[in-house]
């Protein structure tokens, strides 16, 4: 008798190659999602080094560096300092159609604000909806005016320190805030006024001293201050907390090996949870006068 050729898989066979694929699956898998989030911290990184390159530029056409926030006529949390970098990130006609005789939380302000630019974003961040200005709070814990919403931010500026309600820790480190050197326009505890900072005024060294860090949240780029264009420093750089506040106060980052930091001198480096707590608070002042060791920063 002739045997009949066999045609197709046997079950056996079948539930082999299957399980072959799972396994095939499960190592190629973490390796396409650690290329992705490689490609996206990449793109945090670029985000990072366009803001430093549109600070510096900034120095250079008006003598200092901008300040993080900046006061309406009404004199609330103010103007955003990502608002006032815009003409040198490539977004003249988005910077000219801003107001700054106006609230950010005018009308007159609302197609501005709302935009989204995406250096202002990493890819990482999830991005949520607009923030109604009914949700965005000022220093003292009071809902902006208006119907304006604000497109999301993920990074803020180094005002100079924490407030009295972050922490004694970080307060004694310290001694006092406003040491950064992208200063709010206005202390909104004392209402003493601050000024901008100049390169020369960053005496313990460009390399040594941060400008610009991610944050998971903000109330939007186009929020001047508290929650939005600025950061608070936090015991770790990393993780924030969970309460949606802290989220947008703190500095925090969604990629897991680190946090993007940039620096005066124009270098975007990456921070981690391992970095010590003393260091990590020194490098946010421009003239504390702290010792950083070589290979500190980690």
């Amino acid at each position: 008798m002739r045997t009949r050729d066999r045609k197709g898989l046997a079950l056996v066979e079948f539930v082999t190659l299957i399980g072959v694929g799972f396994v095939a699956l499960g190592v190629i898998l973490p390796q396409i999602q650690s290329l992705r989030e490689a490609a996206k911290r990449a793109q945090c990184t670029n985000n990072l080094k366009q803001m430093g390159l549109a600070m510096h530029n900034y120095a250079a056409s008006n003598g200092t560096l901008p300040m993080s926030a900046t006061q309406g006529p009404g004199h609330g949390n103010g103007h955003s300092g990502f608002t006032a970098i815009l003409p040198y990130l490539e977004q003249p006609p988005l910077y000219n159609s801003y107001n700054f005789d106006l609230e950010n939380w005018h009308a007159a302000n609302a197609t501005t604000v709302a935009a989204r630019v995406m250096t202002y974003l990493c890819p990482s961040n999830k991005i949520g909806d607009p923030v109604p200005a009914s949700d965005v709070r000022t220093a003292h814990d009071k809902p902006y005016a208006g119907k304006n919403k604000f497109e999301r931010g993920h990074y803020g500026m180094n005002w100079g320190g924490v407030r009295k309600a972050s922490g004694a820790e970080q307060e004694k480190a310290y001694g006092d805030s406003w040491r950064g050197v992208l200063l709010t326009v206005v202390d909104p505890d004392s209402k003493v006024p601050t000024k901008n900072v100049k390169f020369i005024d960053i005496v313990d060294g460009m390399s040594f001293t941060i400008a610009i860090v991610e944050k998971r949240d903000s109330f939007g780029w186009g929020v001047g201050g508290w929650g939005g264009s600025e950061f608070d420093v936090n015991t770790d750089p990393i993780e924030p907390g969970k309460d949606p506040m802290a989220r947008r106060v703190f500095t925090g980052s969604e990629h897991p090996t680190g946090i993007n930091v940039l620096f005066c001198d124009g270098s975007v480096r990456l921070l981690t949870s391992k970095i010590d707590r003393d260091v990590w608070y020194a490098l946010t002042t421009r003239a504390g006068g702290e010792e950083i060791k070589p290979g500190s920063i980690k």
